[in-house]
Order: structure tokens, then C-alpha cells, then sequence
């Protein structure tokens, strides 16, 4: 009982600090993207068990695939969330190549 009321306070706690995306026209869009990778990884470390890069990694590709591929519908979920109605298990399923 009391550690999941820790752990959601943790959760709390991230929750208040969101990733900021530091857009500055002298650096280069890899270098962006890298900046917010290199906040994830922070936070993934300082929130042991939680995949924030994967995360953000899937919807950069998820938001990346729907402007390279405006005839396609590009489905975008929740990172690793499992969903009973729609009989997601959590996990990507191997043919799901456009299901982000």
C-alpha cells in the first residue's frame, strides 16, 4: 500500500516536469532531437523501470511517418500501453509497422 503511494508520487513528480523541446535556429535539427533524447535518458535514469527514450523515440517516428506519408493513416498509441478493448498487449506486435 505505502509503496504505490510513493510511486505515485514519483509519477506526480515527472508528470510536473515536462520535456522541453529548445528550438534554436544555430543548432542543427539533429542536434534538437538529441537534446531531447539526452533529457529522456536523464529521466529514464533517474525513474528506473520507465522507457522515456523508447517513448519519445516512437512518437518522433510516429509524427515523422505521418508527414513523410500524408496517404497513409498512421495510428498512434500510447507507449506500451495494453488495452483490452482494442486487444492491444502492450507490446508492438511484429506487423505493426504503421501502428505508432
Amino acid at each position: 500500500m505505502i509503496e504505490t503511494w510513493w510511486v505515485d508520487r514519483i509519477r506526480d513528480h515527472f508528470i510536473s516536469k515536462p520535456f522541453r523541446l529548445r528550438f534554436d535556429t544555430a543548432k542543427s535539427l539533429q542536434s534538437i532531437i538529441q537534446d531531447l533524447l539526452t533529457q529522456a535518458k536523464k529521466r529514464q535514469q533517474e525513474n528506473n523501470g520507465t522507457m522515456y527514450q523508447g517513448a519519445v523515440l516512437q512518437h518522433l517516428i510516429g509524427a515523422k511517418l505521418e508527414l513523410a506519408l500524408p496517404q497513409l493513416k498512421i495510428v498512434h498509441n500510447g507507449f506500451s500501453v495494453a488495452d483490452t478493448v482494442s486487444g492491444r498487449s502492450g507490446e508492438p506486435r511484429k506487423n505493426d509497422l504503421w501502428r505508432y
